[in-house]
């Protein structure tokens, strides 16, 4: 079975990469979501809340801009190298916050 006619996915090839998307989108929904209902908190705790929304757009826009940086990254060198370094930038960052 072909999994592209006429130039096009289908059947299991297209439900896949429908699902891979939309599971894509759902984890970077979530992770505004936790973020943005923490962010007061942690600023609040820091004694920063009069600059609440510079700390949130600061939030937003460095993650709008890594993911195109990522999918580049990852179109240049491959998608294993760049999980890789992905999985050590947080564990090298989680070691260094505790």
């Amino acid at each position: 079975m072909d999994a592209y006619e006429d130039g096009r996915l289908t059947g299991a090839a297209l439900r896949t990469v429908f699902t891979a998307s939309m599971l894509g989108v759902f984890l970077a929904a979530l992770d505004q979501t936790i973020v943005s209902n923490a962010l007061p908190t942690i600023v609040g705790g820091l004694g920063g809340l009069d600059h609440l929304s510079w700390v949130v757009t600061s939030y937003l826009l460095a993650s709008t801009i890594s993911t195109p940086v990522y999918g580049k990254f990852g179109d240049m060198f491959g998608r294993k190298p760049g999980r890789g370094s992905e999985r050590a930038g947080s564990w090298s960052a989680s070691g260094w916050a505790s």
